[in-house]
């Protein structure tokens, strides 16, 4: 991860905690939930826990971008998942048959952010990148 990316990242990450705080503790949590409602703070709630998920899956991307292994896989199979993740786009439930000289030949299931241009069709051969300690983590490069 470059060190301007890590510096966006690690920015996001503060500005949510704060937002975390001024909306949910102290005082003005307690204006906010008397002002602006239960719905509307679990409205801003659910906005700062899935802007930190998708600032986690980045996380994850990177790293596995710089460290994880290269493998091939064909696709099985592709689902809607029904969730969108906010600057991300649309994610997808993928089955994967991976074909990997370190960890041998498996299948995995795997929720993958979609691109909305480029959306693997079954039989499709896709690269990989993995981590060999955890396959469940993988990402389609």
């Amino acid at each position: 991860m470059d060190s301007n990316e890590s510096k966006s990242i690690k920015d996001a990450e503060v500005s949510l905690k704060k937002a975390d705080k001024m909306i949910n503790k102290g005082f003005f949590g307690w204006l906010n939930r008397i002002f602006i409602g239960k719905k509307n703070t679990n409205d801003l709630n659910k906005t700062i826990t899935d802007s930190n998920e998708t600032l986690s899956l980045m996380k994850k991307r990177k790293e596995l971008m710089n460290t994880g292994k290269d493998a091939s896989a064909i696709v099985l199979s592709i689902a809607e998942t029904g969730k969108i993740l906010e600057y991300l786009g649309p994610v997808i439930k993928i089955r994967l048959n991976v074909m990997s000289d370190i960890a041998g030949p498996f299948e995995i299931e795997t929720e993958q952010i979609s691109s909305q241009f480029v959306v693997p069709k079954i039989g499709d051969r896709v690269n990989i990148k993995y981590n060999p300690k955890n396959i469940k983590e993988l990402i389609i490069i």
